[in-house]
């Protein structure tokens, strides 16, 4: 089975999807896992500069890292801000041009004032305006910040209402103390609630965090095992560094562990998912492949396989079997070719019966002839010399014939050599003609020549170009009634080629048998002797020394009016 065309295309075109699928299935799931790497790692790092200012603001309170222990021990999510928070809130909103607006001042002039009152709140009392006025004009500013805070989602609900009360007491402050500043508070305590809101806002579930301090060593790692180990400078280009902002130094880094290696379970279960349904849709894939390749398969060697019957029917003898021609591709015409072939081939085995006969009649006719005419001079119905005379002209029919299939022998195998030389054409149809002349009188025909004038030179090999005159002028004869014409014309064509016709005026040649008069050994059905020579070979000879010269030959007919044949010989 493996032998046959069929299956070889099938293997071979399913040894190319299942290498396809195996090296396009390995580089998608390594892009894949390099692409979600990098996602992840990204993610980690803005994670880690979230998580970076809690840490720091921790370490400027504690001047250590000894309580991170404490600091990263996990709790419930309560919804609750840490109070550090408030540390963390910043607005653009300018409480100096707020007051100034409200006390109609410009700011240069609110500061003299403040200057000398000790206080923005006697600063408003001296203007009759009520202190708790600016207070409320800021706060409002403030809120208004803080509503839009909200809206986008930076801060939740409860997270604003401790803002807000935060800041109402650093406005109330700001009005009414003397040298008042809005207050950071630096006292910040880590209350459970605080740590547990940490966690469920800024880490997920399963997320690994390192923090590494300015050595790059481990003092904190929420699993408990790279504490006291160093870690290497990649590591730490995925983390976010710390800063101590009073003695401008770095403290450390911060690290939320993602990226190859530590996946948290989510992760994990989402990359194996996406590289299953990678290898999955691949097989899928390549099975569609191979069911469409298995088609072609089919539809290529078909046409192969039916080719391989049909050569076996004609071998057999079945000389009638075609191929169907289903497209124009290249498997098309193979089938068209081979109908050509196999329609070539039938004439041919048509041509050769039929030569069979032909050679066959022509042997028996004048070996039948030859036999009547010593029998009759052996019973002495006739004179030696008449029985002689009649033997002699069926024996130079037969050289003939044998003349004309040796001819046709060369010029199928390329044997027969041309002597060229420069003649004058003109003069070459004037003596062709003059051959012929007494028999045309003898059948009261009249043969006549029309020459163009100033015909130049041809190189031709006059024996062969006077052969092929003849056996048309001895066509035309033969085959124009009494009374009628023959006519041999030559003139020089705008292609620089000399051009001669013989025409007469017999009965013509059917349309069905024109395509085929030039063919080695066709006979129409019924014209055995009138279109095509006596044996049949003539106009074959004719085709092939023309064509020997590089030119062509053609005939032309009307029935009842008469027949032409041409040829043309190029003048290079």
């Amino acid at each position: 089975m493996f032998q046959s065309l069929r299956w070889k295309i099938i293997g071979a075109f399913a040894l190319t999807i299942l290498l396809t699928i195996i090296l396009s299935g390995a580089f998608s799931v390594w892009t894949t896992a390099s692409r979600f790497d990098v996602l992840v790692t990204s993610e980690g790092l803005y994670q880690a500069e979230e998580i970076a200012p809690f840490i720091q603001a921790n370490y400027a309170i504690a001047g250590n890292w000894k309580n991170l222990d404490k600091l990263f021990t996990a709790y419930p999510e309560t919804g609750t801000p840490p109070a550090l928070f408030e540390e963390l809130w910043y607005s653009d909103i300018d409480w100096i041009k707020i007051t100034a607006d409200e006390l109609d001042v410009d700011e240069e002039t609110l500061f003299g004032q403040w200057e000398q009152a000790q206080s923005l709140a006697a600063v408003a009392e001296d203007r009759g305006i009520d202190p708790n006025f600016l207070v409320r004009a800021i706060v409002e500013a403030e809120e208004d910040v803080i509503s839009e805070a909200i809206q986008n989602e930076e801060i939740t609900a409860s997270e604003a209402t401790e803002i807000s009360t935060w800041m109402a007491e650093n406005a109330e402050n700001f009005i009414f103390e003397d040298d008042a500043e809005i207050d950071t508070p630096i006292d910040i305590n880590w209350t459970e609630e605080s740590v547990g809101w940490l966690f469920s806002s800024l880490l997920l579930d399963g997320e690994r965090l390192l923090i590494a301090d300015k050595f790059s060593v481990v003092v904190y790692d929420s699993e408990g095992e790279k504490e006291g180990e160093e870690l290497p400078e990649t590591m730490l280009e995925q983390g976010a560094l710390m800063w101590d902002y009073e003695k401008d130094e770095p403290i450390g880094t911060v690290i939320v562990a993602t990226g190859k290696g530590y996946y948290n379970a989510q992760q994990e279960v989402f990359l194996s998912s996406v590289s299953r349904s990678l290898v999955v849709s691949g097989f899928v894939a390549g099975a569609v492949a191979l069911l469409v390749g298995l088609l072609f398969a089919r539809r290529i060697t078909s046409p192969v396989t039916a080719l391989t019957d049909a050569t076996h029917h004609i071998a057999d003898g079945h000389w009638d079997e075609r191929l169907p021609v289903n497209s124009d591709d290249e498997l098309g015409k193979m089938s068209a070719a081979f109908n050509a072939m196999t329609e070539a081939l039938a004439t041919q085995r048509i041509l050769r019966n039929r030569l069979v006969d032909d050679v066959t009649h022509e042997l028996n006719t004048p070996l039948s002839v030859i036999q009547l005419e010593l029998e009759a001079l052996n019973d002495g119905m006739q004179s030696p010399a008449e029985a002689t005379a009649h033997v002699k002209r069926e024996i130079n029919l037969l050289e003939n014939l044998v003349s004309d299939l040796d001819l046709l022998t060369e010029f199928g195998e390329g044997k027969l050599a041309l002597d060229r030389n420069p003649v004058d054409f003109g003069e070459l149809v004037a003596s062709a003609a003059l051959r012929w002349q007494s028999q045309a009188e003898a059948k009261e025909i009249s043969l006549a020549v029309k020459s163009a004038e100033n015909l130049p030179e041809i190189s031709v090999d006059s024996r062969r170009i006077m052969q092929v005159l003849g056996n048309l002028i001895s066509n035309a004869l033969e085959y124009t009634s009494k009374g009628g014409s023959v006519e041999i014309t030559t003139e020089l064509s705008a292609q620089k080629s000399i051009v001669a016709k013989v025409s007469d005026t017999g009965e013509g040649i059917p349309v069905k048998d024109l395509p085929h008069l030039f063919e080695r050994f066709y006979r129409a059905d019924d014209a055995r002797s009138r279109y095509t020579g006596g044996r049949g070979l003539g106009l074959a000879i004719v085709k092939e020394i023309v064509e020997l010269h590089g030119g062509r030959a053609w005939a032309e007919s009307v029935m009842g009016e008469g027949s032409e044949f041409g040829f043309e010989l190029p003048l290079n």
